[in-house]
């Protein structure tokens, strides 16, 4: 019977605190709502720091050789130099001149650009990558016809085709969620670290909260309460 009643006592303690805790935050919420406010504009300060969108546009380059063993080699290797020409310093500059955009530089076009092979087939995918849709389909596009010029005049490669030219561009990184979601996370680890503070600030803290807390949760008997008398000044 004892360990019942002790177990409802916790109990009753364990609900109290919550009420508490729950009225605490309620009482706060005007300075957890200011934090939060706070952790919001932080966060936008903070995402601005984040890259702007990323956009990827696509050419493909079409090996004409096929059917002997020879043509299957010939088609490996074409894939394994369009690897290695697509880091090319020179084919980049030939790009750079053919782009025309005094701006792009020849590392900005060695960076940008990215090689994808089919092993299946006898396709290569030119992957221009920029933060402006048109700069990086004039780019890709540029480097394409570079690339073709080069295979034939220097790997003496003359079955290399341009299939398709790129058109448009996609959005591959959009800043724009990334940024909302980085406002939101530090709004809401400020409202609630905020929020967790008060609660524990609370539990812990030495004042009297209730009569249960005052009386041992009922096991003492209360006989009274001393008042708080504030003295008036020239007055003992």
């Amino acid at each position: 019977m004892r360990e019942g009643e002790q177990m409802g006592t916790e109990m009753r303690s364990i609900s109290e605190d919550i009420l508490l805790c729950v009225q605490e935050v309620r009482r706060r919420r005007g300075i957890i709502l200011l934090i939060t406010v706070i952790g919001l504009i932080l966060g936008i300060l903070l995402s601005l720091m984040v890259r702007n969108n990323t956009y990827s546009a696509k050419a493909c380059l079409y090996n004409g050789q096929y059917g002997s063993y020879y043509d299957s080699v010939a088609i490996s290797n074409f894939m394994k130099d369009t690897q290695t020409l697509a880091k090319s310093y020179k084919i980049s500059e030939e790009a750079v001149r053919i782009l025309g955009d005094p701006s792009c530089t020849v590392e900005m076009m060695q960076q940008a650009i990215q090689v994808e092979i089919d092993s299946n087939s006898n396709v290569v995918w030119l992957v221009g990558m920029s933060n402006h849709p048109e700069r990086s389909v004039r780019m890709v596009n540029a480097f394409t016809e570079a690339l073709v010029t080069e295979m034939k005049a220097i790997a003496g490669i003359e079955n290399v085709q341009v299939l398709e030219y790129a058109q448009d561009a996609t959005v591959v990184y959009k800043a724009t969620s990334v940024r909302l979601t980085i406002a939101l996370v530090a709004a809401l680890v400020f409202g609630v670290a905020s929020s967790v503070f008060f609660m524990l600030r609370m539990l812990f803290s030495s004042a009297i909260l209730s009569i249960d807390r005052c009386t041992l949760n009922g096991e003492i008997n209360l006989l009274g309460v001393i008042p708080e008398i504030k003295k008036k000044e020239g007055k003992e």
